[in-house]
C-alpha cells in the first residue's frame, strides 16, 4: 500500500482534486502522466466537495492493490482504505461501516473498480464481477444498478440490434448509453492505463480510440483536457 499525505487527502476532501486524479496520486503516477499536486491545483478550478468527514480524514488513507509484490499495477484503481489508527486495510464497504469513508465517495471508488476490471477483493487481490462481489459480501445492494452500468464499461454494452458487445464509447455514439453516464467510466479507464475494448486485449490510448472510432473527437479532447495530458506530455 502507498500511503497518501494528510495534505493531499485534505485537498481531495475539500474538492480541490477530482477523484479520478486523486486515484493517480494514491496508486503512484500513471506511466502516461507527470501530474503533480501543483499542476492539478494550478490548472483546474476547484470541484464541489464530496461530503467531507472533517476530523476523520486524519485517521485513514487510501491504498491501491497490486497483483505483484514488486509495486503498483497501474491498472488498479483505489482498492480500499488504510485505517492508520489500527494499522489495518479495510474494504470500501467496511470503511463506510466504520465511518472512515462517506457513501458518495465509496460509490465512486466502487464504480472505478467495476469499470476497470471488477470489484477488488483486498484479501485475495482478485477482481470479481458485481454479482460475485455481492455474493461474497464485498458490497451491499445499494446503488447496484450504477455498479452494473459501470461494469458494462469493462465487459461491453450489448447492442440490442446486432447483439455484439460494444466499448462504452461506441455505445454512447449509438445511443445505447448516455455520455453523462459513460464519461466517468472512460475517465477511470483512461487514468488507470487506457480505454478498454471488450473485443481486444490490453488498453487503448485516447488518440488510438479516436482514430479507431471508439470515441468521438470531442470525448477524446475532454478526456485529455480533464487530466492535463496535453500540457504534460509533448509527444
Amino acid at each position: 500500500a502507498l500511503p497518501i499525505s494528510n495534505e493531499e487527502l485534505q485537498l481531495y476532501r475539500n474538492g480541490k482534486i477530482p477523484i479520478s486524479e486523486f486515484a493517480l496520486l494514491v496508486a503512484g503516477e500513471s506511466k502516461q502522466s507527470s501530474l503533480s499536486i501543483g499542476s492539478i491545483i494550478g490548472s483546474r478550478s476547484p470541484l464541489s466537495p464530496l461530503s467531507p468527514t472533517g476530523q476523520q480524514s486524519q485517521s485513514r488513507s487510501f491504498f491501491s492493490q497490486s497483483s505483484s509484490k514488486q509495486g503498483f499495477d497501474d491498472t488498479f484503481p483505489i482498492s480500499g482504505v488504510y485505517d492508520t489508527t489500527t494499522d489495518t486495510k479495510l474494504s470500501i464497504r467496511t470503511a463506510v461501516a466504520k465511518n472512515l469513508l462517506d457513501p458518495i465517495t465509496a460509490q465512486k471508488l466502487l464504480e472505478a473498480q467495476a469499470s476497470t476490471g471488477g470489484i477488488v477483493d483486498i484479501i485475495t487481490k482478485e477482481r470479481n464481477s458485481v454479482h460475485k462481489a455481492l455474493d461474497r459480501g464485498q458490497i451491499d445492494n445499494t446503488n447496484m444498478q450504477k455498479l452494473l452500468n459501470a461494469q458494462k464499461a469493462f465487459t461491453g454494452v450489448e447492442d440490442p440490434v446486432t447483439k455484439k458487445r460494444l466499448p462504452v464509447g461506441e455505445a454512447v455514439q449509438k445511443g445505447w448509453m448516455s455520455k453523462e453516464t459513460a464519461f466517468p467510466y472512460m475517465e477511470f479507464q483512461h487514468l488507470t492505463g487506457g480505454l478498454i475494448d471488450p473485443r481486444k486485449t490490453g488498453r487503448i490510448t485516447v488518440p488510438e480510440a479516436v482514430e479507431m472510432g471508439m470515441i468521438d473527437s470531442d470525448t477524446g479532447r475532454k478526456l485529455q483536457d480533464e487530466t492535463n495530458y496535453e500540457k504534460d506530455r509533448k509527444s
